[in-house]
């Protein structure tokens, strides 16, 4: 085992660690995308949302934020793919495959910058509105969204930063039946010259 890469354990937590941050930063933004309490509105409105602004009697659609609705909603989309991936690799271990952990790193920070863009835009719409007296829930979980989503990223990040990938060997036939192997590691110099 090379001693500068973590245990099996420790591989296992972080791979483990990702898969959760994932998850916990997708079931708190679906929460915020379907939740209607994302501010809680003065004026004779008792809350109101990315969709709809709703008062004691009658609740009223929110025609507003059509770029925070779009970001959310495919943030949450491509996170889901990439919790299903992280999951996956969670279980199976997809060591192999070049690159994969810094992969799901960096789509993990465009998610989380996206995430940003969408909570940010909506937040700006809701809190500087006229009707706005104070922040409900929703829109807390919504920002715990995004910083899941950026610690899912920095966590695989550093997982791909300790614990590279494994290359595998390639090989380039000499001839038709006997294969020669080529690593990618240079051969280490002679110990000594012998000159004749």
């Amino acid at each position: 085992m090379n001693p500068s890469r973590p245990s099996e354990e420790l591989s296992y937590k972080l791979r483990l660690a990702v898969a959760l941050l994932i998850s916990g930063s997708n079931l708190f933004l679906l929460i915020a995308l379907v939740s209607d309490y994302w501010i809680n509105a003065r004026n004779g409105l008792l809350y109101l949302g990315l969709w709809k602004g709703c008062n004691a009697d009658v609740c009223v659609s929110q025609t507003g934020l059509v770029y925070a609705k779009v970001a959310l909603i495919t943030c949450f989309i491509l996170a889901l793919v990439f919790n299903a991936v992280t999951v996956l690799h969670f279980k199976y271990d997809f060591s192999t495959i070049p690159n994969f952990k810094r992969r799901i790193g960096w789509g993990m920070m465009a998610i989380g910058l996206f995430e940003f863009y969408g909570m940010a835009h909506g937040t700006a719409f809701l809190v500087v509105s006229p009707i706005f007296e104070s922040v409900s829930w929703a829109l807390i979980l919504g920002w715990i969204a995004v910083v899941l989503a950026f610690a899912a990223g920095g966590v695989s990040y550093y997982h791909a930063r300790r614990e590279p990938e494994i290359p595998e060997p390639t090989t380039a036939p000499t001839s038709a039946t006997n294969p020669v192997f080529i690593t990618t590691e240079k051969d280490p110099p002679p110990s000594s010259i012998i000159v004749s």
